[in-house]
């Protein structure tokens, strides 16, 4: 496994150098103005009733570290897509676990009667696969927005979910969910609803 992964963090990689000179869209230059003025001390620039706050806060935070040069704003949006995948990954690969201890859960309640259809391992490969494609297609490195965020708090709150299905209940796991709920919305309203 260690093998595919790094192999997903180069292509991410080579994905985000390639596109390094190349704006995909305008809510790019909206987010990293916002992450300017927040670097500046203007922290009101995060409250609006368009934009949401986290992205340009993370922004905010890589601009205040690197202080690129405005040639090299776009690679910097690269290199923390690329960096989001990576916890992305991380986050991923501890979903599947906890997704492949709830399956196991729901087998030995029936009493393992039936066969599966698919084992553990073709899962994992249908799994990464998936999950590849969504990251490479969907929300690959270049993307100027703050899906690869929602994408990362989604699959971690998911596997809080199953988690709280099978074995971990205790009131920090449900505090947990909503701080991932809460932290998703900050950065795109879309989780809102979901959660």
């Amino acid at each position: 496994m260690p093998l595919v992964w790094a192999a997903m963090a180069v292509c991410w990689l080579a994905q985000g150098f390639a596109t390094r000179h190349t704006q995909e869209a305008a809510d790019g230059i909206s987010y990293i103005e916002i992450a300017y003025k927040v670097v500046a001390g203007n922290w009101r620039a995060l409250l609006n009733t368009y934009w949401s706050p986290g992205y340009p806060l993370v922004l905010a935070a890589f601009l205040k570290i690197f202080n690129p040069s405005p040639a090299h704003e776009l690679l910097l949006m690269r290199f923390v897509g690329w960096l989001s995948l990576l916890a992305s990954l991380a986050a991923f690969e501890y979903f599947l676990r906890v997704f492949l201890r709830f399956r196991q859960s729901l087998e030995n309640a029936a009493g393992g009667d039936e066969a599966s259809i698919l084992g553990n391992r073709e899962i994992r490969i249908l799994a990464y696969a998936l999950f590849f494609w969504c990251t490479t297609i969907l929300i690959p490195p270049s993307n100027e927005h703050p899906d690869i965020f929602v994408f990362l708090i989604y699959i971690l709150a998911s596997a809080v979910a199953f988690d709280l299905l099978t074995v971990r209940r205790g009131y920090g796991r449900y505090l947990l969910l909503g701080a991932l709920l809460g932290a998703g919305y900050n950065f795109k309203a879309i989780l809102y609803p979901i959660g």
